[in-house]
Parts: structure tokens; C-alpha cells; sequence
């Protein structure tokens, strides 16, 4: 059945006021998503983009929340800021632009569309910024004297705020003493102020204060502790030998800060310089250390004596002697030389002297010297006079001639006994202890002597010429008798010709 007119003009005026209704309601202008905060460094550009459905005839603001500053409405710019602007694409995407962030740009953004009642959304700019050094709180170069006090500050700011380290260019632990001397190695000190208490030169160098809070760069500030000290001279060889005609080089090493002048200088106090009989060069080893080097050309007896190195600064001056020799007895053809460690504080030296002559006679002197102190021995060598010693036995005409002596004490001066010594034909003497009077008893001996010495077990000597060494005084009494402070037997015959050994122990 056909609906009459006048209903159908009822349900359309409904219809329409329903729909005017309802399409009010349907399309109202929503946010698409969240406004994402923004952390952003210093000097760079932010962006927030809000996005927005159905925006229709509405329109979009957006305004700084905390100052209330309305920064633009649609497409306009309302802020006096010329680093703010405003972009769109299309009705959906929003954009407001900040350039070249700077610290008074953080803070709450609004974005806004003007319904009633207004909708709005909220995001957070955070403006951080890279570690800078405050320059009136931060410590340059510094000296200190050795023994004092070195304090030096690096103070940084930022956002966030930075994390202060310290430690060395040269990778060395950074060595803290505590107010009760105790020390820790670290290698890394974290704190804005380095303190190093009792300093020593050990402590001297360039040390790395590095700031970071995340942002990009982190910053470095080398600072420079210097520690000042007199001079100080180590010379490893106080005696130094070379034969003439040779090259030789005495060297010294100087510890000084600040840096010290070196120099050489001769007993004669002439200075000592580069030329064609001399090479003087100074190295440097670190930054207090250097060493001195002397090379003497072609060595003379006139090159012979004593060289001073000598280092000078603001705080002192040191020097050492060095004594230069001609170094006459050195392994070769003639002599043989031989230094043997027996443990880690002894050792033995020993000087052989092959087909002794007229001229090998006289002193050999054995010398040594540490940093703490110098000591030596001379041992006479001399021709036994009168007839030469007879050996029976053919096995013993050539052999090594041996004796020794500490190498602490007084002098010793060594030589033979006296000639009657030398009619001594036995192929076998006994000498057995008497514990009670400290002496040997020689049996079997066309001469009668005593000799002291120090206990020992019985010996068998095979026709050997007895040498006395140490002080010594022969007395006559008729027959010889020697008396001695100490003795050593010597198992080889003395005689021109022969080999003769000088063995220090």
C-alpha cells in the first residue's frame, strides 16, 4: 500500500535533522597517535609532528604548556622566535619546526585543534648538551717539588651532568697515598680533583682528564705535573780500562728536573766537547731522565786520568769522577782473564800469565768497585833467585802457577819462600795437624820449619814449591822458620818460562 505524502516529508525532515546530528558526532576531528618526546643536542633541529583524522573545518595550534606561548595556529607563525615554523601535509600531518635547539627551548609542546571543548596532546623536548670544561675550575701545568703536594681540578659541565676520569698518557698506574702513607695503584681515578700526596719523580708526567655524559664528543684536557729534584749521577763503571790505540766510551745517567745542563770535564778542568778525538752525545730517556755518553778516540797515555761528567740545574749541581786506564793486562796471547760467578754476591778472578818473562814481574792488582765502595789486592810477582827447582818427576817441569785471595782485606803481597824452600826433593812431603798448637809438622824434610795455619785434614804434596802469601816475615834462626798470619800451597813451579796463574776468589 502507498504511503501517503505527508509521511514520507515526515521521516525526510527526521532523517535529516538525525543525520545533521549524527554526522556532527561521527566526524569530530581525533588524534592518530601520541606527540613523541624529543631529545635533542644543543645546536640541532627538532621536530614534532602531531596527526590528526577528520580535521575538517578545525584547526590545529600548538603552544609552549610551560610559558603559555602560543608558537603558531594552522599554517602561522605567532612567536616572535625566528627558529620556529610551521609545516603540513595535507589535513593529517602537522609539523612544528625548531632550528638550532638551544637550552631555553626545553620544556612541555602542545599540540591543539580548536573543538569544543579543545583536544589537545602533550610531547617533552629535552635539549641535552656535550661535556665542556669550566675553564676558571679547571688546573693547568703544574710543578711541585719532589716530596710535596700536587692538586690539579677538571671540573666539566653538560646535560646530563658529566662523569669526571683521570689517568696517565703514558698508561702508568696513578699511585694515591693515603693520609697514613699507604699507597693504591689505580688505573683510572675517578673524581673532579686529583690529589698526590708525598710526590716523587716517579709521579712526573702528563695525566688525562676525560669527561662524558652520553653526549657526543666527549672532551679531554691533558695536564702536565712536573716535579722538580736535584740532579742526580749514576755511573755504572767508576774504572774503566782499554787498551791504547782503541776506542773506548765511559757513560753516565743523569736524573734531573728541571732539565739540567751536562757536560764533561777533565782533571785539568778543561770541558770536554765534540771533536775528532772526542764524541759527546746526550740522550734523553724520558722526561727526567738522559744519559751521557763520552767515546775517547784512539786512546793515548795522554787520554789517561780522570773525566767528570757534570749536571747543573736551578736546584743543585752534581758531578762523579770516572777514571780511565790504560788497560794493560787483557785477555790476548799473553794473558788470559777470567771472571767466574760463583753465587749471586761471589765471584772469582783470574789472571794467567803464559811464558813469564823478565818483564811480567811486578804488581797485578785486582780491583773491585760497586756503588758502594772500591776495594783491591796487589799480588808481587817476582823471579825466585838462584837455582831453579828441581822436579823428579817429568809429568810437573810446565805448570799453571796458582794462588789466591779474598777479594776483601789489606793488601797481600805474594813472592816465593826463601831458596832453601827450593831444595825441598821429596816426591811426596806429609803434613799432618797439631789441633792443639795450630801448626804443621813437616816430616821427611832436610829443613826444619813451622808454618801457622788453620786446622785442616792431612795433605800429600807431589814435590811442590810451598808459596806464603799475605804479610808475611822470614826470620833466621839458624834453620828457616816462616812465620805467617795464613798459607797457601801452590800446586806448580816458578820459573822463568813457565805459565803462572793469579787467581783472586
Amino acid at each position: 500500500m502507498q504511503q501517503p505524502w505527508w509521511s514520507i516529508y515526515l521521516l525526510a525532515i527526521f532523517m535529516l535533522g538525525l543525520d545533521s546530528k549524527l554526522v556532527g558526532q561521527a566526524f569530530q576531528p581525533e588524534f592518530a597517535e601520541s606527540l613523541m618526546n624529543l631529545t635533542v643536542p644543543i645546536g640541532r633541529d627538532a621536530t614534532f609532528r602531531c596527526l590528526v583524522q577528520n580535521l575538517g573545518g578545525y584547526r590545529v595550534g600548538w603552544v609552549k604548556a610551560d610559558t603559555k606561548a602560543i608558537q603558531a595556529i594552522h599554517v602561522h607563525v605567532i612567536t616572535n622566535n625566528h627558529r620556529v615554523g610551521v609545516s603540513h601535509n595535507g589535513q593529517t600531518v602537522w609539523n612544528l619546526h625548531i632550528r638550532n635547539v638551544q637550552e631555553e627551548d626545553r620544556g612541555q609542546y602542545m599540540c591543539q585543534i580548536n573543538t569544543d571543548p579543545m583536544k589537545s596532546q602533550m610531547g617533552y623536548l629535552d635539549v641535552v648538551i656535550p661535556p665542556d670544561f669550566i675553564p676558571e675550575e679547571t688546573s693547568g701545568d703544574i710543578m711541585v717539588p719532589e716530596g710535596g703536594t700536587a692538586r690539579v681540578s677538571c671540573r666539566a659541565r653538560g646535560m646530563p651532568e658529566p662523569r669526571v676520569l683521570w689517568r696517565r698518557e703514558d698508561g702508568a698506574d696513578i699511585v694515591i697515598r693515603d693520609p697514613n702513607g699507604t699507597k693504591t695503584k689505580v688505573a683510572m681515578y675517578e673524581k673532579d680533583v686529583l690529589t698526590l700526596t708525598k710526590i716523587s719523580r716517579s709521579d712526573m708526567g702528563a695525566y688525562l682528564c676525560i669527561a662524558s655524559n652520553g653526549v657526543p664528543p666527549t672532551v679531554s684536557k691533558r695536564i702536565t705535573i712536573k716535579v722538580h729534584f736535584h740532579p742526580v749521577i749514576q755511573v755504572p763503571n767508576q774504572l774503566v780500562g782499554a787498551p791504547l790505540g782503541t776506542d773506548v766510551t765511559i757513560e753516565c745517567y743523569v736524573e734531573s728536573s728541571p732539565k739540567s745542563i751536562n757536560y764533561w770535564v777533565r782533571d785539568s778542568n778543561e770541558m770536554v766537547i765534540s771533536s775528532s778525538k772526542y764524541e759527546v752525545v746526550n740522550t734523553v730517556i724520558s722526561s727526567f731522565e738522559s744519559r751521557m755518553t763520552l767515546t775517547v778516540r784512539r786512546l793515548t797515555a795522554a787520554d789517561v786520568g780522570g773525566y767528570r761528567c757534570v749536571a747543573k740545574n736551578s736546584l743543585g749541581e752534581v758531578d762523579s769522577v770516572i777514571r780511565l786506564y790504560d788497560e794493560m793486562v787483557i785477555s790476548s796471547s799473553k794473558y788470559e782473564v777470567v771472571n767466574t760467578v760463583i753465587s749471586s754476591f761471589e765471584s772469582r778472578m783470574t789472571l794467567t800469565v803464559r811464558r813469564l818473562t823478565a818483564a811480567d814481574v811486578g804488581g797485578y792488582r785486582c780491583v773491585a768497585k760497586n756503588s758502594l765502595g772500591e776495594v783491591d789486592s796487589v799480588i808481587r810477582l817476582y823471579e825466585i833467585p838462584g837455582p831453579t827447582v828441581k822436579n823428579t818427576s817429568p809429568a810437573y817441569k810446565r805448570e799453571d802457577y796458582k794462588y789466591s785471595t779474598p777479594i776483601e782485606g789489606p793488601d797481600n803481597q805474594f813472592g816465593s819462600a826463601d831458596s832453601s824452600d827450593d831444595e825441598d826433593e821429596r816426591d811426596t812431603a806429609t803434613y799432618t795437624t797439631d789441633r792443639h798448637s795450630n801448626a804443621y809438622k813437616h816430616e821427611n824434610v832436610t829443613r826444619n820449619r813451622t808454618i801457622h795455619y788453620p786446622p785442616t785434614t792431612e795433605q800429600k804434596l807431589s814435590n811442590k814449591v810451598r808459596k806464603i802469601i799475605n804479610k808475611f816475615e822470614i826470620e833466621e834462626f839458624g834453620n828457616n822458620r816462616c812465620c805467617v798470619h795464613s798459607l797457601l800451597v801452590i800446586n806448580c813451579i816458578l820459573s822463568l818460562g813457565i805459565i803462572v796463574v793469579l787467581d783472586y776468589t
